[in-house]
C-alpha cells in the first residue's frame, strides 16, 4: 500500500506533496531501485509565469491555476 505524506508534508493549498516530502520519496525509491533492472521515473510540473499571473491577475487566480494543476 502506498504511503502518503503526513498532513505537515502537505500544501496546505493543494494538498499535494512538500518538497521535502518529494525529495524523501525520491531518494527512498532510488535507494529501492535494483541497478540491474527496475526504472524510475519522474514528472515535475512546472507554471511558468506565476508570480506575474499573481501579480497581474490576483492571488485568487494564482490559487485556482494551481488547484486546477494539482487536480
Amino acid at each position: 500500500m502506498a504511503r502518503h505524506p503526513e498532513p505537515d508534508n502537505r500544501d496546505p493549498l493543494t494538498g499535494t506533496a512538500t518538497e521535502a516530502s518529494l525529495l524523501r520519496f525520491a531518494r527512498a525509491l532510488l535507494d529501492m531501485a535494483d541497478p540491474s533492472g527496475l526504472s524510475v521515473a519522474l514528472l515535475l510540473i512546472g507554471i511558468d509565469g506565476l508570480p506575474e499571473i499573481a501579480a497581474r491577475l490576483g492571488a485568487a487566480t494564482r490559487d485556482a491555476l494551481l488547484l486546477g494543476a494539482a487536480d
